[in-house]
């Protein structure tokens, strides 16, 4: 995988999604980020089994991947 996208946005996406994961987890799986590059944008998925929250913006995906 390799983009070129703005630090800020990169920021905000883990600061909004950071937000289910904060708190202690059994499952040290539930701790982490899912990061997609696809297209022309990156999309960051987090979940503790009970909600999820996805958030997307744009970026240049010079060759797109899963994290």
């Amino acid at each position: 995988m390799e983009l070129t996208a703005l630090k800020s946005d990169l920021i905000t996406a883990t600061q909004i999604t950071q937000n289910i994961i904060a708190g202690q987890s059994a499952l040290p799986i539930l701790s982490n980020l899912l990061l997609e590059a696809k297209k022309d944008f990156i999309k960051i998925i987090t979940t503790d089994l009970d909600i999820g929250i996805t958030y997307s913006f744009k970026a240049d995906i010079i060759d797109g991947g899963v994290i």
